[in-house]
């Protein structure tokens, strides 16, 4: 019965809605107008399960609870579940707990899992089967993943590298240390906690750091400065900082900026005219560590630079795709070849027009000597 409606439901697992959905299979009363009645969002729903226990202890007929669907519908999941009480640690009737059965079934869960706190120790109860011919009873999660999946131990290596790191970020609870994580770990589980966290600590530092003064952007924090007027506007020199951590540092007209510096993770990127708050006009920028001379228009780019590099990357794509078929032929030369890989891997590195079109000339005429050679 369960497996049945489960198969009905399993795109409502997918789409975001496993808290309801899942409460309701398992206490076994979905019908087509029960389920379009009680899909609430998914605060309203954990918020119901946190007043009935009941819920949370629910299992199907294999023994699985909500944790251990979310693993095989919606991994997205485990980290609400996990906080209303659902037990990220229990056996099923196959003795695994929603680690093992990341393990062998869904690997993209792992990590949720870890972050949410699953433990990695726990012994399986049973015999747990990694194939058709390999199976181990009593073995751990650890221990599995060094039997049984490359991925899952690749993925325990990179939770335990990042782990302390988020520890410690937590322990300081600062703007400084959950910024020092996001930026040295942009994309991890915890990343968009650590944003959220570091956007908190900036608003209430800058609401206080701005007095009376604003921007004419709702966004922005005047945080240094002068606004004479009886409208409050930034006015003259000054400095502002939005949400998101930019900043700008220079003169300003009736809360915009209209002439200086704009900072981006801690590092100036444009210096130059401003016209209704945004870049527009001739200006410093900075590219790949250097300063260079640009050119804005609303906001974007367009200077001949900027856009003769844009072509030559385009070439260059280019010359790595004829690459890739040169190297396909055996009978190439393999010293011009591996020159033409050296080459290929520092072209990144040049940083203006005419240095990028050297070394596509350069490996044109490389590409010619390897044919003929070839030949």
């Amino acid at each position: 019965m369960f497996q049945q409606k489960s198969v009905r439901y399993s795109g409502l697992f997918q789409s975001g809605l496993i808290l309801t959905v899942a409460a309701l299979l398992l206490s076994g009363c979905v019908s087509s107008r029960h389920s379009a009645q009680s899909l609430n969002d998914v605060r309203q729903t954990r918020a119901e399960l946190s007043r009935d226990p009941g819920q949370i202890t629910r299992v199907d007929k294999r023994g699985r609870n909500l944790i251990h669907l979310a693993v095989l519908h919606d991994p997205s999941e485990i980290g609400k579940l996990a906080e209303v009480g659902v037990d990220i640690n229990g056996l099923d009737k196959s003795g695994m707990t929603p680690l093992h059965l990341a393990i062998t079934r869904n690997p993209n869960a792992i990590m949720p899992l870890l972050v949410a706190g699953a433990r990695r120790d726990i012994p399986s109860s049973r015999r747990v089967r990694c194939s058709r011919t390999v199976q181990y009873e009593n073995i751990t999660a650890n221990r599995m993943a060094e039997l049984c999946s490359k991925r899952a131990r690749k993925v325990f290596e990179y939770f335990d590298r990042i782990s302390p790191h988020w520890q410690q970020a937590e322990a300081a609870n600062t703007e400084a240390g959950y910024q020092s994580f996001r930026l040295r770990f942009p994309k991890t589980l915890y990343t968009s906690t650590a944003i959220q966290r570091e956007s908190a600590f900036r608003q209430e530092r800058l609401l206080l750091a701005q007095g009376e003064c604003r921007m004419a952007l709702g966004d922005w924090f005047f945080t240094e400065g002068e606004c004479p007027g009886p409208d409050k506007l930034a006015q003259g020199k000054g400095v502002a900082e939005s949400s998101d951590g930019t900043r700008l540092e220079g003169q300003f007209s009736d809360g915009r900026m209209t002439q200086g510096k704009l900072f981006a993770a801690g590092q100036m990127v444009y210096d130059g005219v401003f016209e209704n708050g945004i870049p527009h006009g001739e200006g410093i920028c900075l590219y790949e560590g250097s300063l260079e001379e640009c050119r804005y228009y609303e906001g974007q780019r367009v200077d001949t630079l900027f856009r003769q590099r844009q072509e030559m990357a385009s070439q260059l794509a280019n010359m790595e795709r004829r690459m890739v078929m040169i190297n396909r032929s055996d009978d190439a030369s393999s010293s011009r070849l591996g020159y033409l890989a050296d080459l290929n891997s520092k072209y990144k590195g040049k940083k203006t027009a005419a240095q990028i079109q050297a070394v596509l000339d350069l490996f044109n005429v490389m590409a010619r000597l390897a044919r003929k050679d070839r030949d």
